[in-house]
């Protein structure tokens, strides 16, 4: 039996016909600026932002029709030596951060250069109003309440929230491109039973069920003729490569002047894996909930073999946040449809013969442990200390981006606690290593966040015993040196004003410092007592200074950092010190085959995914630190959203009817076919 869901909200529009891009011109608008100092030359805007000011921003004024295009871009550069977070927004008249306005939020690097597109949604009238809710990336083509007028643009903004050093960014290729095409049909359903949009097609979209089964054949034939690289062992490392000590286990070694992976039996490794490699699951589903008629087709939950693709899930982040939410996989019910009643061990059977035959030889992060177990390839295992019970600086409940207390005296247990729980996976010779947490916010102010704490604070409390031991207990000498009148080290243990920044700054480097090692040095013992031979790959940093890299560099066998970019060149702290390194998270996204987010990296089309792939791949082969790169992810996201924040970027090997992207595939190939020669040079010996 199925269930159909209703057909609502007709939306009759246009078409507009082709439109070329539109080049523009800073030096043709009018330029102001608050707290930053800006220039136009050669087309190109540079911006100069004054530290320790509040929003320091520039802003472009001008009068721009957008309308014939489906999106704004521009290639940002970030001048300065530390992390920025950009905002690009432009508005209508009258637009602010509340209204009348679209907004980019950029992160960059050091010396990072990127490319950023805005989505130019258009504002829906009071008639045509529509809640797409639950979805971070909406379609173009959709009139929504986020949108505005895109034809009375006047305004451009480059705005920094304040900080304590100098920085500068150059903007340039400002371009308006891509022909919009709006939807001149019913809106609803939005999803077709495949869990595809409806209203595009694009090559490679699935149209039938005989189809679907045909593709599951094709791809069996291609991946008989396209095996793993002939250069590999079972491991993935180089077969005919130079012959190291075989330890039986993953380690780090140097040959050649590069950090390097060496495989159980003493073969050059270098880790190209792919994060998330599942079978669907819960992070596959989409969420139901307020959307009746969204889907074209949906099974009913209540027959046997359709329930495991049904879901209920705690929803964090978003339009559903906190609400509990029944979700659906989509990518669960194709492979369902594909491969028949057996859909689970077909499909887990093949996953490591794909990933070997597009040129991976690490599950990471986030993979099916059964898909371990079963040694077909090498893999990571990843530990989270959230929901351990471990306190966090600054205290509240642990969330995304905090940083734990590492002065609590529990600390040490929850982590044996955590690190114990990664079960007999983790004995594996097949087992690389652990991550333990992701993406802790080692952000520059962590000194700052302490000493605001309360006194009841553990990480308080160490900073105080710190600043007695750097000062010989002499208050009336940290006064002199920040230019404060405490009275007592009771009164500055209780004060949570922060001091002088500048007059503090190496007082908190120390404590920074000494917090970062702590962390570092408790989770290194306890993966060495409890799971001896496996490598400590660090804590996948995304926010972090040269002080946390330091610190990683003396306890971690690897360093692992997230770096979403075109390269993993300009990377000043892995020039600045010397260990091994792996990008554990990157991808490349487009909108042009029916998804409407492209990522934290967006390209244009697939071709450029598949180039920027293989740019990215051989500048880590190429580069002395690195010792891999791991692909985030295996499947895309769902169209609506991934049910516990919305996310839906097309940065998948797959799409959702279980279909490899063929450029990508060819470009993941081409460049594991010569990986070790890339990297090491020369043929093998």
């Amino acid at each position: 039996m199925k269930y159909f869901l209703p057909l609502s909200l007709l939306l009759p529009l246009a078409v507009f016909g082709t439109a070329d891009p539109l080049r523009i011109d800073p030096a043709a608008a009018r330029l102001e600026q608050a707290n930053a100092t800006a220039s136009v030359a050669g087309g190109t805007l540079t911006i100069d932002f004054t530290p320790e000011l509040e929003w320091p921003h520039a802003e472009l004024h001008g009068k721009w029709d957008l309308s014939p295009y489906r999106e704004l871009s521009a290639v940002f550069r970030n001048n300065g030596d530390s992390l920025i977070r950009l905002e690009w927004r432009i508005s209508t008249p009258g637009g602010n951060w509340q209204k009348d306005s679209l907004t980019a939020r950029i992160p960059l690097l050091p010396g990072e250069k990127k490319r950023v597109a805005i989505p130019l949604l258009r504002k829906a009238s009071a008639k045509d109003a529509f809640q797409l809710h639950g979805m971070k990336s909406i379609p173009v083509e959709i009139p929504a309440q986020s949108g505005i007028d895109v034809s009375n643009v006047v305004k451009m903004e480059f705005i920094l929230p304040r900080g304590n050093r100098p920085r500068s960014i150059t903007v340039g290729s400002l371009t308006a491109s891509g022909k919009f095409r709006p939807v001149n049909r019913s809106l609803l359903p939005l999803l077709d039973r495949f869990g595809q949009y409806r209203h595009a097609d694009w090559p490679g979209k699935t149209k039938s069920l005989n189809e679907l089964k045909a593709a599951a054949a094709a791809e069996a034939r291609e991946l008989e003729k396209n095996p793993a690289p002939a250069e590999w062992n079972r491991y993935g490392g180089w077969k005919n490569g130079p012959q190291l000590e075989a330890t039986g286990a993953f380690r780090t070694a140097r040959h050649g002047g590069r950090w390097t992976l060496v495989d159980p039996e003493g073969r050059l490794f270098f880790s190209i894996g792919m994060n998330h490699v599942n079978i669907g699951g819960v992070h596959s589903s989409t969420p139901l909930l307020r959307r009746n008629g969204w889907f074209e087709e949906l099974p009913t939950p209540n027959e046997a073999v359709n329930w495991p693709f049904y879901f209920v899930r705690y929803i964090y982040s978003g339009d559903y946040s906190g609400n509990y939410s029944p979700g659906f996989s989509f990518v669960m019910h194709n492979l369902q449809l594909k491969y028949g009643k057996d859909w689970l061990r077909k499909a887990g059977e093949l996953a490591p013969r794909r990933l070997k035959s597009w040129g991976f030889n690490t599950l990471a992060n986030w993979s099916d442990p059964q898909l371990c177990a079963a040694r077909q390839l090498p893999y990571t295992v990843g530990v989270a200390l959230a929901g351990s019970g471990a306190r966090v600086i600054g205290g509240g409940a642990w969330r995304v981006g905090s940083v734990w207390d590492v002065y609590d005296p529990k600390f040490p247990q929850h982590v044996d606690n955590c690190v114990r729980g990664a079960g007999k996976i983790a004995a594996s010779p097949w087992c690389i290593g652990l991550f333990v947490d992701n993406e802790l916010h080692w952000s520059a102010d962590l000194a700052g966040i302490a000493f605001a704490s309360g006194p009841e604070q553990p990480a308080k409390q160490a900073l105080v015993r710190l600043l007695r031991q750097r000062y010989r207990n002499d208050l009336a000498a940290l006064n002199r040196a920040w230019g404060t009148a405490f009275t007592g080290w009771e009164q500055l243990a209780a004060a949570r004003k922060l001091p002088d920044p500048a007059r503090a700054a190496a007082d908190f480097d120390a404590f920074y410092t000494q917090t970062a090692e702590t962390y570092f040095r408790t989770v290194r013992d306890s993966i060495r007592k409890q799971w001896p031979g496996r490598l400590y790959l660090g804590a996948r940093l995304a926010q972090y200074t040269p002080l946390t890299w330091a610190a990683a560099a003396r306890y971690c066998d690897v360093i692992s950092l997230n770096h979403y970019s075109g390269n993993v060149d300009g990377i000043a702290v892995a020039e600045q010190f010397d260990a091994p390194v792996i990008a554990t998270e990157f991808h490349f996204g487009a909108t042009d085959r029916g998804m409407f987010g492209g990522g934290v990296v967006e390209v244009a089309n697939q071709s450029e995914r598949a180039a920027s792939y293989r740019n990215y791949l051989e500048s880590a082969l190429k580069h002395p630190r690195f010792v891999g790169a791991h692909y985030f992810q295996y499947v895309d996201q769902p169209v609506t959203g991934r049910i516990f924040d919305g996310e839906n970027y097309n940065i998948g090997f797959l799409d959702v009817a279980d279909r490899p992207y063929p450029e990508l595939v060819e470009a993941a190939r081409a460049v594991a076919d010569s990986m070790y020669r890339t990297r090491f040079g020369g043929e093998p010996k």
